[in-house]
This record gives structure tokens, C-alpha cells and sequence, in this order.
């Protein structure tokens, strides 16, 4: 999505938040522990067994005094000036760095941390994952600021989503961009939303130095909003994870 793109391409800005969310993470994930299952937007359920252990962020000491950071109106200003920096908007484009700004500032108040971790005799393996939920009106001004970034630079942002029914449009929207490994799959949940599941290992390189990661993305969308949820972690984790997260897809609830 172009958030996450917008964020990659601003190489301070990326600095400074991948740090931020790095004490975040620290910070914010403690007790509870969660019995194997990580929450989803939307009141959906990953189960994972009981090889991975899920905790959340939302109990922890120092939860409300970062709730009270994002919530700070100063961040949204500052958000904005970062992307009036990153010349995102051509002139007369009609939008603006407010609005999106706005968005994000959303995303990040709703936000949900937590912390994956699975113990082998030989290795300790932990992953960060990362839970929003979206309005249907958010995610389409997203589209249009897509549809202004592609036509800026083609060569750089994918296009955006065409599709008219916005549960499609949503799930198509995600990962759309080549990995060196990507894994996609798209079912019904029960109580009839759509969802896709995305496994993939990426290797990128930044200043010259190349971080190999591997992500598992779940999307799961009505007609009304749209959840995300990204499992973030390094390869070699990602290998140990990855069988148990598209296992816990086949229960997903």
C-alpha cells in the first residue's frame, strides 16, 4: 500500500520509524500472554498451536504513556511535514499532506502490537506483528493518492486498484509487488468476510546493506472496513514460522 511505500522511500523518515517501531515493540509487548491465538481486526482469531506464543502490548507499564505519544496531535503535524518533504502530490493534484496524514495518524492510534515467539532446543525465535483496521472511506482516498503516485512515476508505484467492489479491491491492493518468494491465497471466512494470505521472503538493500526479511500478511475485508495484519521477522525465523502461521490459516475464525 502506499503508506508502507511512502515510508520506504523516505530513507530518514524510514530510519527514525523502524526505530520507533522497534521500541515499540520493546515497550509495548508484555503480559497477557494470549492462549496461542492472535486477535485480528474485526474480532477474527489466528489460532497457532502451541508451538508459538502471542503477546500483546495493550497491558503492558508502558502502553498508556505511548498511547498518549500517538495520540498527540504533534505527530500528525509531523507526519504531514514528512510527506510535504517527500513531494508526493504534484501541483494542483487537488490532495494534499493533510489528508494523508490524517489517515496514518488513524492507523497508528488504532494499532495493535504483538509479539510472536517460538522456543526450539537449539534457537529462540521471535517476530513482531501489527494489527489496524481501516474505514472503506480511508482506503479509497489511500486509492487516489495511489492513482496520483503511479501516475508521477510509474517505474517506481504499482498502479492503483481498479476494481469497483471494495472487498476485491482491498485484498488485490496487497503485495502487489514482485518478492523473490511470494505465496498468496484468498478463502471466505464463516461469518462471510474475505480474507488473503500472504507469505513472503524479501531481500532489500538499503545504503548497501542488504536485510533479508520474511512477512506473513493476513487481509481480511467486508463491505464496511478492511483489517491488516503484518508478521514481521528475519529469514531464518521466518522459516521456522511460516508452516505454523499457513497452518493456523486453516482455522482462522
Amino acid at each position: 500500500m502506499v503508506l508502507f511505500r511512502a515510508f520506504y522511500e523516505k530513507e530518514k523518515f524510514m530510519k527514525k520509524t523502524a526505530a520507533a517501531l522497534a521500541v515499540m515493540a520493546a515497550l509495548l509487548v508484555g503480559n497477557p500472554s494470549y492462549a496461542d491465538d492472535l486477535p485480528l481486526p474485526g474480532g477474527h482469531v489466528l489460532p497457532l498451536g502451541r508451538q508459538v506464543t502471542v503477546k500483546s502490548g495493550e497491558d503492558s507499564y508502558f502502553a498508556k504513556p505511548v498511547a498518549r505519544i500517538f495520540s498527540d496531535p504533534q505527530i500528525k503535524k509531523q507526519l504531514e511535514k514528512t510527506f510535504d518533504s517527500m513531494d508526493l502530490f504534484p501541483a494542483g493534484s487537488g490532495e494534499n499532506s493533510e489528508e494523508l496524514a490524517e489517515i496514518t495518524w488513524k492507523l497508528m492510534r488504532k494499532g495493535r502490537f504483538y509479539q510472536l515467539k517460538t522456543e526450539k532446543p537449539d534457537a529462540y525465535h521471535q517476530a513482531l506483528a501489527f494489527s489496524a483496521t481501516i474505514s472503506r472511506e480511508d482506503w479509497l482516498k489511500i486509492n487516489e493518492t495511489q492513482e496520483i503516485l503511479h501516475k508521477k512515476d510509474p517505474e517506481k508505484y504499482p498502479a492503483a486498484e481498479t476494481e469497483k467492489d471494495f472487498r476485491k479491491a482491498f485484498l488485490n491492493s496487497l503485495a502487489k509487488e514482485a518478492e523473490e518468494k511470494k505465496e498468496r491465497k484468498e478463502s471466505v471466512l464463516p461469518n462471510g468476510d474475505s480474507c488473503v494470505m500472504i507469505s513472503l521472503y524479501s531481500d532489500r538493500e538499503q545504503e548497501g546493506y542488504r536485510y533479508p526479511c520474511y512477512g506473513f500478511i493476513v487481509g481480511i475485508a467486508n463491505d464496511k472496513e478492511a483489517g491488516l495484519t503484518i508478521i514481521f521477522t528475519n529469514q531464518v525465523t521466518g522459516r521456522v514460522m511460516e508452516p505454523v502461521l499457513k497452518k493456523g490459516m486453516e482455522g482462522i475464525r
